[in-house]
């Protein structure tokens, strides 16, 4: 009888842990979801909390938008901000394999901006061990070798993308920490990789990407 009842507990302990695990993070999804919808009416902008399958489509080919399995975007807030089309959304994706042991999910906030400059297709994420093992291009620039050192950049265009990444823009990102930019036509996209910023801290971190957006044009 008390074999059958250690077999019994060995199957129901780890079951009860992984219903915690999974509750408290439900529960934190959903107070996100509910501070960001605050964070949206505060700043005028329209809210979906399911995201929008169309807008995600449209992004599929910018580098982190093709990258992984598992893509998903929600607590899309949309408006207008210094006359220019503004969306900023949850994503994530994974990367590894399909068991919980080896698989690596990637949660970001993100911001796209709809600008009036038209950029050359190219992607910039910040440089970790599997780009340095696996990776092809990367453009680096002799004249900033800790930017270089620190991000990953990519795009056919190798000669356009030089000449929109100026010491001042190098400058800008190397001082800062996990950023990761995605540019085409007239799309900016700005995150902190890995990162889902705080709803408190939402309208900052727009701001840092103006800041960011600015230095290109």
């Amino acid at each position: 009888m008390e074999l059958v009842f250690l077999i019994a507990m060995a199957g129901i302990i780890p079951l009860a842990i992984v219903t915690v695990y999974f509750g408290a993070r439900d529960l934190l999804a959903q107070k996100r979801t509910e501070a960001l919808t605050q964070v949206a009416g505060e700043l005028g902008m329209r809210f979906s909390p399911q995201g929008d399958p169309a807008l995600l489509a449209s992004l599929s080919g910018l580098g982190i938008f093709s990258e992984g399995r598992s893509r998903k975007m929600t607590n899309l807030m949309q408006g207008v901000m210094r006359g220019m089309p503004v969306s900023i959304f949850d994503y994530k994706y994974d990367t590894g394999g399909y068991d919980t042991d080896s698989r690596t999910t990637w949660r970001q906030t993100m911001v796209c901006f709809e600008t009036k400059t038209v950029f050359p297709s190219f992607s910039l994420q910040p440089e970790y061990l599997r780009h340095k093992i696996w990776s092809g291009q990367d453009i680096d620039f002799k004249s900033q070798p800790g930017f270089s050192s620190h991000y990953l950049l990519r795009g056919n265009d190798s000669a356009a993308i030089r000449a929109q990444f100026t010491d001042r823009v190098m400058t800008f990102y190397d001082s800062q920490h996990r950023l990761g930019t995605e540019a085409s036509g007239n799309r900016f996209v700005f995150y902190r990789q890995s990162v889902l910023i705080p709803p408190a801290e939402i309208q900052t971190f727009v701001e840092q990407g103006l800041q960011a957006l600015a230095l290109f044009q």
